[in-house]
């Protein structure tokens, strides 16, 4: 750029003013050729180049993020794990290095795989956003077919991963080419005595290339035993890249551990009617009329162990379950694990002695939610687990002593004598249900290069391209505390703000705040979706109670929280100005009808002082806590159950499995065999049943009448600690 003093200015613009008007027009004209050249110019480099953009620096101590592609957060959260993994990243730089590997670079997955650990890994200054996207590109290639716009699992991910790593292995030749010479002359020397063969001539050894096994490869072991005559079966081997534990049903004021996860994975197994050829043995040494015996059918134990410990491990909490109805479930508890997990317990007792003593760190990728889906990866010699993935590299023993405070208040055990040992470094958590949500990755964050050892002490939070501290690095003598509460109500904070920011948009009208930061997860599944569309559909076509804005008026009473009854009913009263979104209740002035008129009759004689309120309204009873929840929500006008099985019951199962998987010493009031049905898998350790007939008319007198539920609901409701209901505050 010219600069020119603001004299020189005014003369080069005084001389330009006082030319002729042709001379003026001419160089005006000039100048506008030139500035549309100019401009097309820049256009140009636009549209082929984009914006410029200053690219931003990451801060040290931090790694990098990763764009979301659509919906690949799946992804990014697996590679956050997996980065934080040094033993898995040594093996995928010396299985890259190989010659036959090295010949065809372009379109492997180890090569692609290896630069993207490696950014993620590095503590150097570089760019704090990263592109995933060629992984992707690179499965594709081994015939994966896996979208950025559609939701995925990252466990799932994993083992297309792992097995794809192995097809690329199992690809290289298992001889080397003759034309290979470079490659044979670079084996290392061997000792000619302690090779043989027929000829005599000098014998090159074969390349191991082909043999290597990825970190993540471990054995399971499996064997039966008779328990009449005690014989054993051989031991079988299967091979695993995961371990996946279930999650054990919770006892009453007792968390559930990681360690017990295992210890339920391993245990034996009872198989009746194995027809054991060793009982038939023995027993054909006799005969009854000069006729063998036939084969002998007994009880055999199963026992499963850990065979071969994987250098990496991986476990994964499975949280799915099934309600009554066939629909899936997440389970949501958590389940407690320390820094480090001894795995001693779980392996195999060889007759084979060990001489060399493996210890490790256990990582972590997943996922449940909050404690929802999740896998644990570690390296070493076994499996740590924590509803969500562990990844793991190999440690020394320096890091047994060391404390290290992390982000989930993990337990220390003194488990110096252990011989198999795993360390946290990672752990992968998906927040949400069965069919949406997000993932997000807690790691260690990259090592210093000017550092000894391969593990920080800091943990990261990682989300996508969004990246936070959890704990600042502290005195490795120092000793290992649980989280302040200002940082346990900051995590809270942001699980909220997470929650709120998933639900924005998806909640339906008239549900309100409370009840839709639990439930709102149910909103974006595809039964709700075309159940949304029936009902729409529907109104266009006729008449349909409740109106849409009183569909779900019994989350408008309270907030979930604070429902201590719950009364389950069919489906919407469908006359005329009834019903409005509350079970057995109508709207002021329409007279009560049947079913309530004998609900009234038993308040009479049940509650002192209670009379007929001379209308139908039970807000009074839902504003105080009484949920009044039918199963199914709508309904054409005249015609009862004309919505029946279109998904409200989907959801509605949802809502009772809620309530009884995150409250306790709740009272449920279930009259008829419909309600009894729908409230089969409450949990009734946690909560109160009370069952009779249904208040109908029909059958009243076989049971309703004097059975003295709202009574008894409010001594339950007393002996659990909460206040009793008002039930003639109507």
């Amino acid at each position: 750029m010219l600069w020119l003093r603001h004299r020189s200015c005014d003369k080069l613009v005084g001389r330009f003013l006082g030319t002729g008007s042709v001379i003026r027009n001419k160089m005006i004209k000039n100048w506008g050729v030139i500035g549309g050249i100019a401009a097309a110019v820049a256009a140009g480099v636009y549209v082929l180049w984009g914006p410029i953009t200053v690219k931003k620096k990451r801060k040290k101590g931090m790694s990098p993020g990763l764009l979301n592609l659509g919906n690949t957060c799946f992804l990014n959260a697996l590679l956050q794990g997996l980065a934080a993994c040094p033993s898995f990243i040594r093996w995928l730089e010396k299985f890259s290095g190989l010659p036959s590997i090295q010949s065809c670079k372009d379109n492997q997955l180890s090569t692609t795989l290896l630069q993207l650990l490696k950014a993620l890994s590095s503590d150097e200054p570089g760019e704090d956003v990263l592109d995933a996207g060629c992984l992707l590109d690179v499965l594709r290639l081994y015939r994966w077919h896996i979208s950025s716009f559609e939701e995925q699992d990252a466990h799932e991910l994993f083992h297309v991963i792992t097995s794809s790593l192995e097809e690329e292995r199992d690809r290289q030749p298992k001889v080397t080419h003759l034309f290979d010479v470079q490659f044979l002359e670079g084996l290392p020397n061997q000792d000619d005595k302690a090779l043989t063969c027929i000829s005599r001539a000098p014998l090159h050894p074969l390349p191991g290339s082909w043999k290597f096994q990825h970190p993540f490869h471990g054995r399971l072991t499996s064997n039966m035993s008779c328990k009449r005559c005690e014989t054993q079966s051989p031991v079988r081997y299967d091979s695993f890249e995961s371990l996946s534990l279930s999650i054990l049903l919770p006892q009453w004021g007792r968390p559930i551990s990681l360690d017990q996860c295992l210890q339920h994975f391993i245990s034996s197994e009872t198989i009746k009617e194995v027809e054991c050829e060793n009982c038939t043995k023995l027993q054909q040494h006799s005969s009854i009329n000069g006729q063998l015996l036939e084969s002998q059918r007994t009880t055999f134990v199963k026992q499963l162990r850990l065979g071969k410990l994987p250098q990496c491990l991986c476990i994964h909490l499975q949280r799915l379950m099934w309600s009554n109805e066939g629909s899936p479930i997440k389970r949501q508890e958590h389940v407690q694990f320390s820094e480090y997990l001894s795995m001693d317990r779980y392996k195999h007792d060889s007759s084979t002695p060990r001489t060399q003593r493996v210890r490790c760190a256990p990582k972590t990728i997943k996922v449940e939610s909050f404690d929802s889906i999740e896998k644990s990866m570690a390296n070493g010699t076994e499996h740590h687990n924590n509803n969500k993935p562990f990844l793991n590299g190999t440690c020394s023993s320096m890091f047994l002593g060391s404390g290290v405070k992390n982000p989930f208040g993990l337990t220390h055990h003194d488990d110096s004598s252990a011989e198999y040992l795993f360390q946290l470094v990672a752990v992968l958590v998906h927040l949400g249900d069965m069919h949406s949500g997000h993932f997000v990755t807690y790691r260690r964050s990259p090592s210093s290069s000017r550092s000894s050892s391969n593990f920080s002490s800091q943990w990261l939070w990682v989300s996508d391209d969004s990246k936070k501290p959890k704990i600042a690095a502290v005195d490795p003598e120092s000793q290992s505390s649980p989280l302040s509460p200002e940082q346990l109500d900051k995590i809270a904070r942001n699980k909220k703000a997470a929650l709120e920011k998933l639900a924005s948009g998806l909640t339906p009208q008239g549900f309100s705040e409370s009840w839709g930061r639990e439930l709102w997860s149910e909103f974006s599944k595809p039964y709700f979706k075309d159940l949304t569309k029936f009902v729409s559909d529907e109104r266009k076509r006729g008449t349909v109670y409740p109106p849409a804005e009183q569909i779900f008026t019994w989350t408008q009473m309270c907030d979930i929280r604070d429902v201590k009854v719950v009364i389950l009913g069919q489906d919407p009263y469908h006359g005329p100005g009834q019903a409005h979104g509350l079970c057995f209740s109508v709207k002021r002035p329409v007279s009560p009808p049947p079913s309530l008129e004998n609900m009234y009759k038993e308040l009479v004689s049940d509650i002192e002082g209670f009379k007929h309120p001379g209308h139908g309204d039970l807000t009074g009873w839902a504003q105080q806590g009484v949920l009044l929840l039918n199963a199914v929500l709508t309904v054409r006008a005249h015609q009862a159950n004309s919505h029946k099985d279109k998904g409200w019951e989907v959801f509605t199962d949802a809502v009772v499995q809620w309530l009884s998987n995150n409250l306790q010493g709740l009272v449920f009031l279930l009259w008829g065999s419909y309600a009894q049905k729908k409230g089969s898998a409450i949990n009734r350790k946690h909560h109160h049943v009370l069952q009779a007939v249904h208040p109908s008319p029909l059958s009243a007198h076989r049971g309703f009448f004097g059975c003295k539920h709202f009574s008894k609901a409010n001594e339950l409701l007393k002996k659990s600690g909460k206040s009793p209901i008002d039930w003639k505050a109507l």
